[in-house]
């Protein structure tokens, strides 16, 4: 799996250090951060982007820490830093705009962290994740459960769960408005001209066993610092060439011969490429 290392990630490691901060002051900073319509008018402006970072005690805490770093290091990773808290506070203030106009009080980071979570799974929806770092669970999966989770409480909450749903979907518009198109519905068209032109194509992969332990020799050098040989990189450019140029990759933290995924999958050799260019850079 990709390592995670200090070029990047310093957004996600800021909010991060941010949300346990705020935690520690529990019900006093509440009362400081959270959005107020009053608030906002009397100038304390910084609410607009502060009460994401509320939370309702240690355990929602923990769970949030916990999901803002798996879907955080890997969607800063791939987008960079910019493109990551962009996103990020576009739903902020997004949600923050709602409830300075439908004068509704706002606390708690449920809104941008569930638009990650969401985009995260329509990026990466056969990654495995590893809940509270023991249950092991599809990303697409868990993107369903936490934003079905999410939409019912918005429904609860009637006019705040409304500014909470605009936060939700502001995030998600300016994604699919600066992309140009939803994930899966691109990875539904692909299928379907497969299927069309050749039955097989939708299921076949370009894996092997030879191809795993080979694999794994390479990587297993590449970690412990030995320069990758010119005839691994010619056998992983080969990889590529017989991949699907247009088959999504997976997270980099999900990568790994070992697992359930990655054997049969198509774009196996563009993963192990970047696994190996990341521990490159780490070096």
């Amino acid at each position: 799996m990709v390592k995670p290392g200090s070029r990047c990630y310093h957004t996600v490691w800021a909010l991060l250090a941010i949300f346990v901060a705020v935690g520690l002051f529990g019900a006093a900073a509440n009362e400081a951060l959270q959005l107020t319509r009053q608030g906002v008018l009397n100038g304390e402006v910084w609410r607009l982007v502060s009460y994401p970072f509320l939370t309702s005690g240690p355990l929602s805490l923990l769970f949030t820490a916990l999901i803002f770093y798996y879907i955080g290091m890997p969607l800063e990773l791939i987008w960079g830093t910019a493109r990551f808290l962009t996103l990020f506070l576009v739903s902020v203030l997004g949600g923050a705009a709602a409830g300075v106009l439908l004068n509704v009080p706002l606390a708690g980071g449920e809104a941008p962290i569930v638009t990650l979570m969401l985009i995260y799974g329509f990026l990466f929806p056969e990654s495995i994740v590893y809940l509270f770092l023991i249950l092991p669970i599809r990303v697409k999966t868990l993107s369903i459960i936490i934003t079905a989770s999410y939409l019912v409480l918005c429904a609860t909450l009637k006019l705040q769960g409304l500014a909470l749903f605009i936060g939700l979907f502001s995030g998600v518009l300016f994604y699919v408005l600066t992309t140009g198109e939803i994930p899966w519905l691109r990875r539904a068209r692909r299928k379907l001209r497969e299927a069309a032109v050749d039955p097989s194509a939708a299921v076949r992969g370009v894996s092997t066993g030879l191809v795993m332990d080979r694999a794994r020799q390479v990587m297993r050098r590449r970690d412990s610092g030995q320069p990758l040989a010119e005839q691994d990189r010619a056998w992983i450019e080969e990889l590529i060439r017989r991949a699907d140029p247009e088959h999504e990759l997976c997270s980099p933290y999900s990568f790994s011969p070992d697992n359930t995924i990655c054997p049969p999958c198509r774009s196996f050799g563009r993963c192990l490429r970047r696994y190996l260019e990341a521990v490159e850079k780490d070096d």
